[in-house]
Formats: structure tokens, sequence, C-alpha cells
């Protein structure tokens, strides 16, 4: 959670990619009071609970998170991946 807290703002967009169901989406919109942080720690704890589909998307893992984080933002994906590197060496 605290390496990716920069992506707080991006909630929305990482849990359509990460596979998040729209629906789920709204209700963690709806029910969160529209704070961005507590809307992305509820997506990630649905995520990480598999609560959603995991045969169409990737079960929760590191890499699968990182992949989509190097769209949105490329430098924060190459300093959590070196990151990670040497910490699983």
């Amino acid at each position: 959670m605290d390496a990716l807290s920069t992506c707080t703002s991006q909630w929305k967009t990482i849990s359509i990619r990460l596979g998040v169901p729209m629906d789920k989406i709204k209700e963690i919109e709806r029910d969160s009071g529209r704070s961005a942080e507590d809307c992305w720690e509820k997506v990630l704890t649905l995520w990480l609970e598999q609560n959603y589909n995991t045969k169409k998307y990737s079960l929760p893992s590191w890499w699968s998170i990182l992949k989509i984080i190097a769209k949105i933002d490329f430098k924060l994906f190459k300093g959590l991946a070196a990151e990670h590197r040497k910490t699983h060496k």
C-alpha cells in the first residue's frame, strides 16, 4: 500500500485495469465519500481478495500491478521494479 500511495489519484483507472467490476467501483466511490485514499485502499483489498474475474484478469501479484502502473506512471514503475528486484534477489 505504501509503495503505491502515489497512485491514489488514479485509483479508478487502475481499478478498471485490474478487473474490478464497475458496479464494485461505483459502490466503493459511493460508500467512501469520494475520498480517493479510502477508495484506493478498498480497491486494493478487493483485488487482493480476488473479488473480480480472475479467469479474464490475472491473479493478484506484484508484477500484474506493476504492468498497470507502467502504463500510468513509467517513472514510478521503474523505481518500484528496481526496488522489487533488489529485495527479492
